[in-house]
């Protein structure tokens, strides 16, 4: 497989996306606490896509011992996500805690019927 994005990482990525914006469209503090989720989630994803991703495609055919042309922009890549790591790491923290907020609203408003 070469560099890129596997077809079912980024199907997932925009399934999330759609429903993410639908939960945007909603009234009141779900709306908001979903912006929130989606200004974190956002440049994370396109970090994730950019550096991280990609080098999924090559990673079986290194494993197996084959070579591949793509090894020298996946080493790259490597470099690129050791460097983000830690970073990214602390953005999986934020982006739960907006996805927990998220649904400590939505669950108020659904226990009181209001969605």
């Amino acid at each position: 497989m070469p560099l890129g994005i596997p077809k079912a990482m980024e199907e997932e990525h925009e399934e999330l996306h759609a429903e993410l914006a639908k939960a945007t469209k909603t009234r009141r503090k779900v709306g908001e606490a979903a912006k929130k989720v989606a200004e974190v989630l956002h440049p994370h994803f396109e970090k994730e896509n950019e550096i991280a991703l990609p080098v999924i495609g090559v990673a079986r055919e290194l494993a197996e011992g084959k070579t591949s042309p793509d090894f020298p922009k996946a080493l790259e890549l490597c470099d690129k996500f050791k460097a983000e790591y830690e970073k990214m790491l602390q953005e999986h923290v934020g982006i739960v805690k907006t996805l927990d907020l998220l649904q400590k609203v939505a669950k108020t408003y659904k226990e009181k019927g209001v969605l």
